[in-house]
């Protein structure tokens, strides 16, 4: 289990690499992109180009790359998703008022980090199926509803039946 002085020590050291260099404003490029996600609305190749000063020649080589990671895009060629998205999920993230969502559960508790953001989390357990709230700032969780609860992470192959094409994944507990 990650205590929590281990979640902040985590999320202390990506924050601290969320800073780029070369970067006008600072911003590491991960971190252009998520904020750029959590406006609400797909991301075009030219609207990323005009948001971070680069060519839109060298953002359509990053969307392109970002495509073979298993980014999402829209049927126009537009960045809706990685890590954060636009499309439902089990994990909702509301960041501003935005709503938006996490690719999964462990996701929901890192984004706020890297963002520099607070927001409110809303899923539903698999195992017992109770929803589950919380309030995640940047460095910690500020609160959880109902209390106690645990996430676990299951590494694919090492416990019986987590292996590849299995349909066991991040597990909670109340």
């Amino acid at each position: 289990m990650v205590t929590e002085t281990e979640l902040q020590e985590i999320t202390a050291k990506w924050n601290s690499g969320r800073r780029g260099e070369g970067q006008s404003d600072g911003m590491s490029l991960t971190t252009q992109l998520l904020d750029a996600i959590a406006e609400g609305q797909p991301v075009s190749t030219t609207g990323f180009a005009q948001r971070t000063g680069l060519d839109a020649e060298a953002v359509d080589e990053i969307f392109s790359e970002m495509r073979n990671e298993g980014s999402e895009f829209n049927a126009e060629g537009d960045l809706v998703g990685k890590v954060l998205t636009q499309i439902p999920t089990p994990h909702h993230f509301n960041l501003s008022g935005k709503e938006l969502y996490a690719w999964c559960a462990l996701d929901t508790l890192f984004l706020a980090g890297l963002m520099g953001r607070t927001a409110q989390v809303e899923s539903t357990c698999p195992a017992t199926g109770q929803e589950i709230r919380l309030t995640v700032a940047p460095d910690h969780v500020e609160s959880s509803n109902p209390d106690g609860i645990v996430l676990s992470i299951i590494i694919p192959g090492k416990l019986e039946d987590t292996g590849p094409g299995s349909i066991s994944g991040p597990q909670c507990a109340t």
